[in-house]
């Protein structure tokens, strides 16, 4: 008997489906695909490893070859790109794709074990779905933010000499140069992925899609030419229907992080322009130049500019709150992954479909996932686990 669950998200844009098959009569069946990105979540370590690997790897070798053989183009770049320089990023990116894989392995385990704000369950009302879609907006503010003061914190002397510089070697920035930087870089920057779990509920799908999602943003901020106003946020969708596709100076654009590149003491943000502002980051370049027209070249003097923030209490503090939440995450991953059953929804130990842990752990693992007579909890057996029956 085989259980089949789709997952109606469409991720990406591209309406790919993804689903589960766990057959227990023939459990080689069983996610044997090595190309299978199903389920959205629940999947446990390969599968999310999958997702990461295919959004990362996919949508950087289309924007990088083939749309622009598509589209005429507006670079924003000056300069040359090292020989090589895709392959190594392209390299060096796996290192930080695996490691998001286990952050999001680690939030979904958190959700099995009822640890957390997620929840699941389709939306049955319309402010139940509204609140989808401020949940959006309350993760791009608060990705911003820490985006923006890990990054700061990135560029202290110390991180930036022995962590944040391996993203620095490209000068002239490729699709690939998203995730292309140093294992430690990698923790500090996703680990915001779990500490929101803990701070504002949010759907347990919403939030492995919107993590998925922002892979593009990263790879999208280094592609070398112009998106704007077309970057696929929240923000910018609703900021182009209200002015017509004009672009808005308190929105990011690839010119904006590109120069980041040039000049590494400007420009910290990801999705917005208000703390570089506020805390004085903002390039004087950027500020007065036409956001259309790519920046010109710059003198020496100009690239190695560094800001004295305007923020001096917060520009101190917030890194080191920062540094300490990550270090907690560092800490709590491993000890999430670590337990009975490292990837739900598999099998690892004996011959039958679903998920197989020792002694009362298996039974108490079953029992709760057949435990779905009501329909919210058969809505969260579709959405989380396969329906696993007692041995």
């Amino acid at each position: 008997m085989a259980w089949y669950s789709p997952a109606p998200y469409s991720l990406l844009g591209l309406n790919t489906t993804f689903a589960a098959v766990a057959a227990r009569s023939s459990p080689s069946t069983a996610h044997s695909s090595i190309w299978s990105l199903g389920p959205l979540y629940g999947g446990g370590y390969t599968v999310a490893l999958r997702q990461v690997a295919a959004v990362y790897y996919g949508v950087a070798i289309l924007l990088h070859f083939l749309l622009p053989l598509l589209v005429p183009l507006r670079s924003v770049q000056c300069g040359k790109r090292r020989p090589w320089q895709v392959l190594q990023e392209a390299i060096n990116s796996a290192g930080p794709i695996a490691i998001k894989a286990a952050v999001l392995t680690a939030v979904e385990r958190l959700h099995a074990d009822g640890r957390g704000l997620l929840y699941s369950g389709w939306p049955q009302t319309r402010a139940q779905w509204a609140y989808l879609a401020v949940s959006v907006a309350v993760l791009d503010y608060f990705h911003d933010a820490w985006f923006y003061w890990t990054h700061r914190a990135l560029h202290s002397r110390m991180l930036f000499r022995h962590v944040h510089y391996l993203h620095h070697r490209s000068t002239v920035p490729t699709a690939f140069s998203g995730y292309s930087f140093h294992a430690a870089e990698a923790v500090l920057v996703f680990g915001n992925e779990v500490l929101e779990v803990f701070l504002v509920p949010f759907h347990v799908g919403l939030h492995r899609a919107y993590h998925l999602y922002t892979t593009i943003i990263h790879i999208g901020g280094h592609v070398g030419y112009e998106m704007a106003p077309l970057i696929p946020t929240l923000e910018a969708a609703v900021w182009g229907l209200l002015s017509w596709g004009a672009p808005a100076k308190a929105l990011n654009t690839v010119a904006h992080h590109d120069l980041h590149h040039r000049c590494p003491g400007s420009h910290f943000s990801l999705y917005f322009t208000h703390w570089d502002r506020w805390c004085g980051t903002q390039h004087p370049a950027y500020r007065h130049a036409d956001m259309l027209r790519p920046l010109p070249p710059m003198r020496l003097k100009e690239t190695q500019s560094i800001h004295k923030p305007s923020c001096p209490a917060i520009s101190a503090a917030v890194p080191a709150v920062v540094v300490a939440a990550a270090a907690a995450t560092v800490v709590l991953v491993p000890a999430v992954a670590a337990g009975p059953c490292r990837e739900l929804g598999t099998n690892s130990s004996s011959s039958s479909g679903g998920i197989s842990c020792s002694g009362s752990e298996s039974g108490s693992a079953s029992s709760a996932v057949s435990r779905n007579s009501t329909a919210g909890d058969m809505a969260q057996a579709m959405l989380r686990l396969p329906h696993v029956e007692p041995s």
